[in-house]
């Protein structure tokens, strides 16, 4: 190992860290160091047995002709197990792609996928983060870790989750240009089926990403990937990663103060954790709302949230809200939540977004959901009764283009709302 090599850190959790040795040729560094197991012998050994059991992946992948990085080989430092891999060059995670993709992208990823079954493995973690893009547009799978051995129902799994894990950033034509190219590597016998497939395959992402999320949130309220727990004396707190140590630590002190934070809104008392659980999963929903910045635990519970300046309420008579509340009523229902009462506000830029005093669901029917829209509280005004409404509700769903049919049969029968 060159231990005098720079390295950059990207992840550090507390089972593994992964790391950039820099130098002539860049390194990637998989580093186990599992400790959530007593002493440092059984550790020690977990941790072999992962970083071997991931280079045996990678190679029989890699003979199969699978786009996976080589391996360089294993090393035992004082600070855990090293997997030392080939570092994909001017690449991108998928998931940094997904808002603008080019016209190839699903077909390239629907045939990565395909090439990983026909070797006989499946990926039990199929989503945009643990594929890569090089410069060649050459599609590169990451994270063998999560690599099994292939089954029916595992197959499936992995074509459900993979739409369930895009849906919310892509459109039904990416997902179904995915799976034709999936289908065109795989079986092209069965490409008559195509369409059946397809549909039946949208309809099990939808309530596949809906379980996933809930099933993670709890990401939010521990060190994960998606926040980290920093302490400062009796501070203790969780923030996300994109806020520095200093920044969370200053928000923190500020709330804490009671002094003024212009560019955050703060919950206090036993509300705020359920407020930060409840904006965490429209985060991860791709839903507007405040999102969550820091969770302050000691020396007392508050929560830190994002403000939005110039926010209004909806004003009744302008087509322009109704268009909004209309998106945002119809992305709620896409993933599969609901208001408990219209507590929704305008930002300046004419989006609606959820408010941190909105009370939110899981969505049980569409008369259920819409009742919040039909009779908002503040106006007494009926918002589905505006047709710019009711096209915004459609345009706002990622599901198929039979499933928005049905939506839009019922929006459209107004007796079937009562």
């Amino acid at each position: 190992m060159t231990a005098t090599q720079p390295r950059t850190v990207l992840k550090r959790r507390p089972w593994r860290t992964t790391e950039i040795e820099e130098g002539p040729v860049p390194v990637f560094v998989k580093r186990f160091h599992d400790a959530r197991f007593p002493g440092p012998t059984v550790g020690r050994w977990r941790d072999l047995r992962r970083a071997r059991r991931e280079a045996r992946i990678l190679g029989e992948l890699r003979a199969a002709g699978v786009s996976v990085p080589r391996v360089l080989g294993i090393e035992r430092t004082p600070e855990g197990v090293e997997l030392r891999l080939e570092f994909v060059r001017d690449a991108h995670p998928v998931s940094e792609l997904l808002d603008e993709p080019d016209r190839h992208l699903a077909s390239r990823l629907g045939e990565l996928v395909a090439d990983l079954h026909s070797a006989g493995f499946t990926h039990k973690d199929a989503h945009p983060g643990n594929v890569l893009v090089d410069a060649s547009a050459q599609t590169w799978i990451v994270d063998a870790a999560s690599i099994q051995k292939a089954t029916t129902s595992r197959i499936t799994r992995d074509l459900v989750q993979a739409a369930g894990e895009s849906r919310e950033r892509t459109s039904a034509r990416f997902r179904a240009r995915f799976l034709l190219a999936y289908l065109r590597r795989t079986d092209p016998a069965r490409r008559s089926e195509a369409a059946a497939r397809i549909e039946a395959i949208e309809g099990a992402a939808r309530i596949a990403r809906r379980q996933h999320v809930a099933a993670e949130i709890d990401r939010w309220s521990r060190e994960s990937g998606v926040v980290a727990r920093l302490v400062d004396g009796d501070l203790a707190l969780l923030a996300r990663h994109s806020l520095s140590r200093t920044e969370a630590l200053a928000l923190a002190h500020t709330a804490i103060s009671g002094g003024d934070t212009p560019n955050a809104r703060v919950v206090r008392g036993h509300q705020a954790r359920k407020v930060w659980s409840t904006h965490a999963r429209l985060e991860e929903h791709h839903v507007p709302a405040a999102r969550p910045l820091v969770l302050v635990e000691s020396p007392r519970l508050l929560g830190i949230f994002t403000a939005l300046p110039g926010a209004r309420a909806a004003r009744c008579e302008s087509p322009l809200d109704a268009r909004a509340f209309g998106q945002l009523a119809g992305t709620l229902w896409d993933r599969g939540l609901g208001l408990r009462s219209l507590e929704v506000a305008i930002d300046q830029y004419g989006a609606a977004f959820v408010d941190l005093t909105s009370r939110v669901s899981d969505a049980v029917d569409l008369a259920e959901h819409l009742a919040p829209w039909r009779d908002d509280s503040s106006t007494g005004f009926d918002w589905t009764s505006s047709a710019d409404f009711r096209a915004a509700f459609v345009t706002a769903q990622r599901g198929s283009r039979l499933q928005r049919a049905a939506v839009r049969a019922i929006l459209l029968a107004p007796s079937t709302l009562s």
